[in-house]
């Protein structure tokens, strides 16, 4: 089906008459077409369940730079149900890790319980009337907005708040 993507852009069809033609959400025939004028055809093979396969090394240096930065403090991740999270060496990771690391597992579909939902609203206000030519152009604003947030930990707590889950390990 990406190969296909690939021709129809090729042949200059715009995502969301490939998203139509394939019944695709737009999200991927926008995705793919960025992909593809990255890469061409090269960049739409598949990379598994998922598109992203689970890295346990990068998983595992991410998980533990957190813990080293906040002095070796327990972390707990809220997660939801993405692939990556269900993957067998990253479970075996967290289970050997018991002593510092707990995971709140989510239920199915249930993003107004992820915190991550109120960044991202917040994040897609001030961009909302902007129109950026390259990706480049809207990196900046997105890391300014970013460091932003992390300067106001009450914002970062309105996050957590909005969701109705306190921070108290289960």
């Amino acid at each position: 089906m990406r190969f296909e993507a690939a021709e129809m852009f090729r042949q200059r069809v715009r995502p969301p008459e490939v998203a139509r033609r394939l019944r695709v959400t737009r999200k991927s025939a926008y995705a793919w077409h960025a992909d593809w004028r990255q890469g061409g055809s090269a960049a739409l093979e598949s990379r598994g369940a998922g598109g992203f396969p689970c890295r346990l090394d990068d998983a595992q240096t991410l998980i533990t730079t957190a813990r080293r930065q906040l002095d070796g403090a327990p972390l707990i991740l809220v997660w939801d149900n993405a692939s990556t999270h269900q993957a067998k060496p990253l479970r075996e990771f967290c289970d050997r890790n018991r002593d510092w690391l707990t995971i709140v597992k989510l239920p199915p579909y249930a993003s107004d319980l992820n915190p991550v939902e109120g960044v991202w609203a917040h994040l897609k206000k001030s961009p909302a009337n902007l129109a950026p030519h390259k990706i480049e152009d809207l990196t900046p604003l997105v890391k300014n907005r970013l460091r932003g947030i992390q300067r106001r930990p009450e914002v970062l707590n309105g996050f957590i708040a909005e969701t109705g889950l306190t921070l108290e390990p289960p």
